[in-house]
């Protein structure tokens, strides 16, 4: 796991594993979203960081 940069902010999740909140809203929002052959999108980014936040019960 690469750290995060000095100015970003990580919320320690379980057993010491520190997550920069930002980074991961980011990755959500990219693999939720990526194109299909056709040019269109998944548009489920908003979803899964719903989904996201209850299940680890952040906010992101």
């Amino acid at each position: 796991m690469t750290k995060a940069p000095p100015k970003a902010k990580a919320k320690a999740l379980a057993d010491g594993v520190d997550v920069c909140m930002a980074r991961l809203r980011d990755a959500i929002d990219f693999e939720f979203d990526l194109p299909y052959p056709d040019g269109s999108r998944m548009g489920l980014a908003t979803e899964a960081r719903e989904a996201f936040s209850k299940r680890l019960g952040v906010t992101l």
